[in-house]
């Protein structure tokens, strides 16, 4: 443990080192180890950046505002940040990863704008154009650490299922089932993870022909039909209790109620019976919700 503790000190370290050498930020009185701990901090879901700025303050005994945080971590490149977790990640995989367990990965992808930096040939200057591009997350569950961040500019939008399969393919994943929600319902994918021999727990679409009857003019017929036949469906109901305010700001408790459908292609059920499906697609959200997982 020792060891380990001493390797991820010394990626931090260098990485400070080279956010020192290769830019022009300097240790003032916010420093550089200031800055990457306000960052990580961060993605604790119930830290504000206000709070962490007290709580640096109050251990540097300083008065420094938010916003001057916010300007300073503003001008360190994401490399240095991508340098810290390619570094952890080979880390973990070399010493802390179990080979021979079955890993659950939880995958997901959100969408943000960034701002892309366009050389204006016409007028000879420069502009910010906003751009939509794709992030993608790939989470261990069960170690609760992210394992792979992806990101993919605008041309890559909307293919979250292309992203996974590449994923899938680059990497040559192996011994690891994949949960993922209604985005990646997809029959094509069912069948990628099938061929690839990659366990898969996905949550169904509720208009989904794998639930009843297959139409007789459905093109994937013979797909759903092979579907039905070695994979197992799950349906279950998860309630929530919401609070909600009436017209006289009254607060009230409704409970609420939403239906699952699972499709699963594991078939032991002595080792994942129905309940250890439904705990591994419900895994997928309850056990990182202490964390904001960012991607780069």
């Amino acid at each position: 443990m020792q060891s380990i503790l001493n390797n991820i000190n010394n990626i931090f370290k260098t990485t400070i080192n080279n956010i020192y050498n290769e830019t022009k930020i300097r240790n003032n009185k916010i420093t550089i180890y200031d800055i990457l701990l306000y960052r990580f901090k961060y993605s604790e879901l119930t830290k504000t950046k206000q709070q962490i700025v007290s709580e640096i303050n109050f251990n540097n005994k300083e008065v420094i505002d938010r916003t001057s945080f916010y300007k300073k971590d503003n001008n360190i490149p994401l490399k240095y940040y991508k340098y810290i977790f390619t570094c952890i990640k080979k880390l973990y995989n070399e010493k802390i990863k179990d080979k021979n367990k079955i890993d659950i990965i939880a995958v997901d992808g959100t969408y943000i704008n960034n701002n892309l930096f366009l050389d204006n040939t016409k007028n000879k200057t420069n502009k910010n154009t906003l751009e939509t591009s794709l992030c993608m997350g790939y989470y261990n569950v069960d170690d609760n650490i992210p394992i792979d961040l992806s990101f993919r500019g605008s041309k890559n939008k909307n293919n979250e299922i292309r992203e996974l399969k590449k994923w899938i393919t680059l990497n040559k994943i192996k011994n690891i089932i994949i949960v993922a929600d209604r985005a990646y319902f997809s029959y094509e994918l069912y069948k990628f993870l099938d061929l690839n021999n990659i366990k898969y727990v996905i949550r169904i679409k509720e208009n989904s022909q794998i639930r009843g009857n297959i139409k007789k003019n459905n093109i994937n017929k013979k797909l759903i039909e092979d579907l039905k036949s070695n994979n197992r469906v799950i349906t279950y109901d998860i309630s929530i209790n919401k609070t909600i305010y009436d017209k006289n700001n009254k607060e009230l408790i409704v409970e609420c109620k939403n239906k699952y459908t699972l499709i699963t292609n594991i078939l032991d059920k002595n080792n994942y019976d129905d309940n250890k499906i439904k705990d591994i697609y419900n895994d997928r959200w309850l056990k990182n919700k202490k964390l904001k997982i960012f991607y780069f």
